[in-house]
């Protein structure tokens, strides 16, 4: 697997570990349909939705190492959980 990974939280593809060849980047989207770096830069025109699911990155920063974790939503209730559950999962530090 690459070191490229990011965990998904919630939505279609909650608790899904997936690899991406491409670094991550805090604040930055992804699609897991295709695992590539969704570019989404600019506003949408009123009434279109994207075609495939996306998620905002958060780099979770726990004992020097950085983890990535996926959510359709803005925030995270808790990191921590979150951060041992994608461990848990199998999610592996970036880079």
């Amino acid at each position: 697997m690459s070191n490229y990974q990011c965990y998904f939280l919630d939505g279609q593809n909650k608790g899904e570990v997936r690899a991406f060849p491409t670094p991550l980047s805090d604040g930055g989207k992804v699609s897991p349909v295709e695992s590539e770096i969704q570019s989404l830069g600019g506003r949408r025109p009123p009434g279109q939705h994207p075609t495939v699911p996306e998620y905002n990155t958060l780099a979770v920063h726990d004992q020097g190492k950085t983890y990535f974790l996926g959510t359709q939503s803005d925030r995270i209730e808790s990191q921590h959980l979150a951060l041992q559950q994608a461990i848990a999962a199998g999610l592996q530090p970036h880079g």
